[in-house]
């Protein structure tokens, strides 16, 4: 069986929080465990889908056009 860490997958759901999105991934990528992350950008309005891409490549981001 595969190590816990390894089937654990951190899911962010997010509008508008640019600087906060920014912050909590830079915290979640320094887990030692390094988990996979996935943000659900939920028809932000300030940038925050962009940043994600520019900023944290390594993240799985799924960018919604509106606020569902």
């Amino acid at each position: 069986m595969r190590p816990f860490h390894d089937r654990v997958m951190i899911v962010m759901i997010t509008r508008d929080r640019r600087r906060e999105a920014d912050r909590t991934l830079g915290l979640l990528a320094r887990l030692p465990e390094h988990p996979g992350i996935i943000v659900v950008d939920n028809g932000s309005t300030d940038g925050t889908a962009d940043m994600v891409a520019a900023r944290h490549p390594d993240v799985s981001l799924i960018p919604l056009e509106d606020n569902l």
